[in-house]
Parts: structure tokens; sequence; C-alpha cells
């Protein structure tokens, strides 16, 4: 199975090329081969012919190598590329801020799912399309496999009256684990709930959903 990073890189490159780039990702954003995301798009020959520039990485919970299980995670440089990992995780998830996305001409979300509909992982998704949407910027989210399949769904519908797609502000806590009516066990890819968010919460992001494919 070759996941969206390979597909981006050997079929759909002219989405970045020439363009600054933002990457949300964490240790599990690699391709068929165990390369991280962020060294092909800064390495790889494809890449730096198209003169691709990654300039910002953003990190879902647990931070960018899965390494920190607690709340209010600091910023931190990675020690790969030297570029400052900024958090979207504090007291809860959040998307990437717009001050941070000046200058950013394409977000990419590369995230693993765990099949349920309580993983934080996919509020940030949710929350980058809306950010992607508020500043104008070209949003990829790249897909991989769902774990436990898209053979079926089960489980629990959420009821509606508890679900929260908004993103947090003041006085207004997200809930990054309960954002639509979807059961427990939803059967859809990162890229899939992408499209359905995107539009039936109307967000009207510039989204393209690199496939996978094998």
């Amino acid at each position: 199975m070759k996941p969206g990073i390979t597909i981006l890189l050997e079929k759909r490159l002219g989405l970045i090329q020439h363009r600054r780039v933002a990457l949300v990702t964490n240790q599990a954003g690699l391709d068929e081969k165990g390369r991280s995301d962020i060294d092909l798009l800064r390495e790889d020959p494809r890449a730096t012919k198209a003169r691709v520039q990654l300039v910002a990485l953003f990190a879902p919970e647990h931070g960018i190598r899965g390494t920190e299980d607690h709340a209010n995670i600091a910023n931190e440089v990675d020690a790969t590329s030297g570029l400052t990992v900024h958090p979207l995780y504090g007291a809860q998830a959040v998307g990437p801020p717009d001050s941070l996305l000046a200058g950013i001409e394409t977000l990419i979300v590369d995230l693993p799912d765990i099949g349920t509909r309580t993983w934080t992982f996919t509020g940030v998704m949710l929350y980058s399309l809306r950010a992607a949407a508020r500043n104008h910027i070209p949003i990829l989210v790249l897909d991989r496999p769902n774990p436990i399949t898209g053979t079926r769904a089960e489980g629990p519908l959420l009821d509606s009256a508890l679900a929260n797609p908004d993103e947090p502000a003041p006085g207004k806590p997200g809930k990054a684990y309960a954002l639509y009516p979807v059961p427990l066990r939803h059967g859809m890819t990162m890229g899939e709930m992408a499209l359905l968010f995107n539009d039936r919460l109307g967000i009207g992001a510039a989204l393209t959903v690199v496939p996978m494919e094998g």
C-alpha cells in the first residue's frame, strides 16, 4: 500500500511545486518504506527539484515524535529539519493559528487515525480545514488506511446534541473527540472524513485529498 505522501511525490507534485508548505503530522507520517514526510519534503530529489519549501511544522496530541503524553506541549526544534515544531495541543486540541499561517501557500495534513470518532487527531484535521479556509490557503489531506478497515461501521451514533465541530474559542471549549454524529466505528479514512466535514459543515476549504494506492 502506497500512502498519500508517496502518491503526492509520484503523481501530484504540481500541488506543491514552488510552494511554501506547512505540515501537520507526527511520527506516523511515513511512506511505505518508513521514511518520514518531513525528510521526504525536504530531501527527496523530486521535492527539491520542484523547489518545495517545507517551512513550518505542526504537531497534534503527543507531539511530533509521539513522546509527549501530557497537556500544554511546548514548542521544540525538530532535530532532523531544524524547524520549530508548533504544538496543536494545549489544554485541548486546536488548529494552526492564523498568525503562523502567514506566508504559507499550502497546508498539508498527514495524520493517522485509529478508526473511531474519539481520537483528537480528527479534530486537528477539521480545525486545520477551518484555518485553511479562513486564510484562503489550499489544504491537502494525505490519505492512509483506516487501521480497523472500512468494511463496516458499528457502535453507537454520537448524539447530535453532544457533537461540536466548532474550533475552541475563549469560553467555548472544543470537542475534538466528539465532532459529528457518526458511529463509534465510522469506517472512514482521514481523507474521507475531511471530504465529509468540508461538505456537510459548509467549511469551503480548497481541499484536495491525495489518495493512497495499492
